[in-house]
């Protein structure tokens, strides 16, 4: 049996158990002015029409090189940790000093050709060797891989055509790119998770990660891959991966995240008349991100876990089966993430109880992450349930806190 360190078992109490609804442990880090500022930024998102109406606006305002901060200043400071990795180390160890590890996440989407992709590989390199440098705040690097890939490119390979000369050499420096980083990362002994796409273009994605499984995974999970649980083939997928490392003697590694391209899903399928990749009812969703999390509990000799969700009862599933099985709550293989700027709630209750917790930090210039921060807005306002919460909770916590001033 294979394990990564010391696997404590302890005996867990009720009081270890994560309590989301203290509100001075979520927010004890936010001062009275970010506190505000928030309340009034998710006030906001309540309203769809405010981000409909202002996402061509803000497009026109880049296009044009205006600029971004009147319409996305806000956002900006809610949701990255600044500009370059030097600007997000102060937000890592102040989160470490709540017990938070943090995740660097260089945010550049897809754009550019391969003069563009080689530098954003080498800011993900660069994330690598302060991962290896700061192990006491950062457990894992990470990357996209449109950011380092051409979409297109990966799509054609996804649907088995064949690609042509000028493709050939433009695949060769993508696997390239993404050796070079999987390389460093081994030799730094780092974990890289490889964020998900969309559906037409992941089955490159994960025939590379198998790929580089074979080559980097024997002593550790180099390579962690993204599960979208929102597919109906995921649950067939995790038992591949894990047939697949034990078949061959290796570690793997799995982030598991619901989906962030529903609608984008749907419009494909819709275009083209075929069956889409995606459940219809969240409560299907649900029930597969919550089964893949037992599924590789099971597993855990040769899975490290990352359960990266805003979803209560999926955290509050992962614990109950971790008591159940006598894991240890700050067992180094099983680790919770949420974004930076949302879900504090969760983090620091987690973090309380002595779980391993990794928050995702976005940070780039704000015209690199612009398409980023649309997308936490629309998923915000899409999400109704969850902005909703957020704004609850931080109204609850300032209310707390104007009452000890009376």
């Amino acid at each position: 049996m294979k394990t990564i360190g010391p696997s404590v078992v302890v005996n867990l109490t009720k009081k270890q158990m994560p309590d989301f609804y203290n509100t001075e442990i979520a927010f004890r880090q936010m001062d009275d002015q970010e506190l505000k500022r928030n309340l009034r930024i998710f006030g906001l998102m309540r309203f769809p029409l405010l981000i409909i109406a202002g996402k061509p606006l803000i497009r026109i305002a880049n296009v044009l090189h205006f600029p971004l901060k009147p319409f996305l200043g806000n956002i900006y400071r809610i949701f990255t940790a600044g500009r370059t990795l030097e600007e997000a180390v102060p937000v890592m160890e102040k989160l470490k000093a709540a017990g938070i590890m943090s995740v660097p996440d260089y945010s550049a989407e897809s754009g550019g050709g391969d003069a563009a992709r080689d530098a954003v590989a080498e800011e993900i390199k660069r994330t690598i060797i302060l991962a290896s440098q700061k192990r006491e705040m950062i457990p894992f690097a990470v990357f996209k891989p449109s950011g380092i890939s051409n979409p297109e490119l990966l799509s054609k390979k996804s649907a088995g055509k064949t690609l042509n000369d000028e493709e050939n050499m433009e695949w060769k420096a993508l696997y390239a790119r993404w050796e070079n980083i999987f390389s460093l990362a081994a030799d730094k002994k780092v974990s890289v998770m490889v964020d998900s796409e969309e559906s037409w273009t992941q089955q490159a994605v994960d025939d590379l990660i198998f790929e580089f499984m074979l080559r980097f995974n024997k002593d550790m999970p180099v390579v962690i891959n993204t599960l979208q649980m929102y597919r109906h083939d995921r649950l067939e997928f995790l038992d591949k991966t894990i047939a697949f490392a034990r078949d061959n003697n290796l570690f793997a590694g799995i982030k598991f995240v619901r989906g962030a391209y529903h609608e984008k899903e749907n419009r494909y399928a819709n275009a083209r008349k075929i069956i889409p990749a995606v459940y219809q009812s969240k409560t299907k969703t649900d029930a597969a991100y919550n089964q893949a999390l037992s599924i590789a509990l099971k597993n855990i000799d040769l899975l490290t876990i990352v359960c990266a969700t805003h979803n209560e009862e999926s955290v509050r599933v992962l614990t109950r089966e971790m008591k159940s099985a006598n894991i240890a709550v700050n067992d180094r293989r099983i680790w919770f993430s949420q974004l930076h700027g949302m879900s504090n709630h969760i983090s620091f209750a987690l973090a309380a109880g002595n779980y391993n917790v990794a928050k995702y930090l976005p940070y780039a210039p704000i015209r690199v992450i612009m398409p980023y921060l649309i997308r936490r807005a629309e998923e915000n306002t899409a999400v109704m349930g969850q902005t909703l919460r957020e704004f609850e909770l931080l109204k609850k916590e300032s209310e707390r806190r104007k009452s000890l001033k009376i």
